[in-house]
Parts: C-alpha cells; structure tokens; sequence
C-alpha cells in the first residue's frame, strides 16, 4: 500500500510515519510537507497512492475551507484536480 501523507508539522509527520510503519511492514508513506507539495505529488503520477491523509489545519488548505467561493487557483495548484 502507498500513502501520501501530507502534514506540515514535522514531529506529527515523524510520528504518525512511524506508527504506520511499525504496524503494517509493507507500507510505502511519502510525506509531504506543504498543501501544494502534496498536490504536486499527485499531479505527477510518478507514484500511485492508494491512501492520502491530508493534515487538514494547514494555511493554504483553511483558506479554500473559510471561503468556499475562493478560485482555487488563486491559492494553490489546485485547478488540475477540478473536473468539469
């Protein structure tokens, strides 16, 4: 199994990486640390996830949630993964 993690706190990203890992052996977890580094990791595709935990506090992530009418575009790379 492959999971992105995306949390900007890095003891909580050590921590829960290391939780993962000592329970489930053949678990792959890529972390990434900012709401568009994780966008990017699954806008490349170069790894499929079968799993993204999303750190849901993060600064530009609780702009779109205060203001759902934001143009996701204007924050982050976002617009790729809007389907029309």
């Amino acid at each position: 199994m492959n999971i992105l993690f995306i949390e900007d706190d890095e003891d909580k990203a050590k921590r829960v990486i290391d939780f993962v890992r000592s329970d489930m052996s053949d678990v792959q977890v890529v972390c990434a640390r900012s709401f568009n580094s994780g966008l990017k990791s699954l806008a490349v595709g170069a790894k499929r996830f079968d799993l993204v935990l999303l750190d849901m506090t993060m600064p530009r992530m609780m702009l779109l949630l205060l203001n759902p009418r934001a143009d996701p575009s204007s924050i982050s790379p976002v617009e790729t993964f809007w389907r029309k």
